[in-house]
């Protein structure tokens, strides 16, 4: 392509982009052709989209068979199984069953899982589960209550 058919390009472009201005060399931006890998160095851009224009099927039967697009049912969101949550916790519970103390133990632990295992159920809606989670907060309160309770009667001031 020569530097003119460069230029002719190029004011082509900015008067199809912009048909209400008067497109003169100053208000023109030219972009240096860049190199296209594969392509030799005298082949730019124009000339390879020339050579290598894609040609539609003229049988319009071949259309047809594209699907189309509908939705006939309402996806349903896939609902993951809480069993890796079960098999953690049985995991930590087995490595930690014979100490004395740990810092893993929480005796809400079940409450915990029906509550996950309710809103896995229901789809995520916290509404159903209010009762599982009610149940949880209690079960955290009272442990919550008796750690306080065994602090003050050891002799800890917090």
């Amino acid at each position: 392509m020569s530097r003119r058919q460069a230029q002719n390009s190029s004011y082509l472009i900015a008067a199809r982009a912009f048909p209400n201005r008067n497109v003169t060399d100053a208000n023109v931006r030219r972009v240096p052709p860049t190199p296209i890998p594969g392509a030799s160095h005298l082949q730019s851009f124009h000339e390879l989209t020339e050579n290598n224009r894609t040609s539609y099927p003229e049988n319009p039967a071949v259309f047809e068979r594209i699907p189309s697009i509908e939705m006939s049912e309402p996806q349903k969101p896939a609902t993951a199984a809480p069993e890796k949550v079960d098999e953690t916790y049985t995991e930590s519970k087995a490595k930690f069953e014979g100490k004395a103390k740990s810092e893993y133990f929480d005796p809400c632990q079940e409450l915990a899982q029906k509550s996950i295992k309710c809103l896995h159920r229901n789809g995520g809606d916290r509404a159903m589960c209010g009762d599982y989670f009610q149940a949880y907060r209690d079960c955290k309160k009272a442990w919550f209550d008796k750690l306080k309770a065994d602090r003050k009667a050891q002799g800890a001031w917090w």
